[in-house]
């Protein structure tokens, strides 16, 4: 009933049959004996807005404070690895409507030109589950200024 963190990988050297899964629907799905849940690689349309998108059940102090570390680290409990992004509508939208975090659906976005602007080089690839997406990490929060996101849904 949480977050689940890659803590780490493993390569196998041998070859190995895969498994391309796709999910009619909706995107996302649970996986593993925790309920994981995933969503298909580059599925799903991308927003006509531009935004990078983040989807949560939280207050709006994002928007208004910027991304604070310290208020993050309070209201998840834990030091946060980074802040993800997703030029996708209905990844934003899944994560917004995660029913098992409480309060209402928010999905708040960022240009890209903002986080250019601001110096800041999100990383991609490993641990990020979408083409497209990325993740701010904790050393540049203090570089996100309030405003710099908006209340998109």
């Amino acid at each position: 009933n949480g977050l689940v963190e890659v803590v780490r990988l493993r390569k196998i050297p041998a070859v190995q049959r895969v498994y391309n899964l796709t999910v009619e629907g909706e995107h996302y799905y649970r996986v593993a004996d925790h309920g994981v849940l995933v969503h298909n690689m580059d599925c799903a349309p991308k927003s006509g807005d531009g935004f990078l998108q983040h989807g949560t059940k939280s207050d709006q102090t994002v928007t208004t404070n910027g991304l604070d570390l310290d208020e993050i680290k309070a209201r998840e409990g834990h030091d946060p690895t980074g802040f993800s992004l997703t030029p996708y509508d209905d990844i934003a939208d899944g994560f917004a409507n995660n029913p098992l975090r409480p309060g209402e659906p928010l999905v708040i976005g960022i240009r890209p030109s903002t986080l250019e602007n601001r110096g800041i080089k999100p990383v991609t690839g490993i641990g990020l589950t979408e083409a497209g997406e990325i993740k701010i990490l904790p050393k540049d929060f203090g570089k996100i200024q309030p405003g710099d996101f908006e209340v998109l849904r």
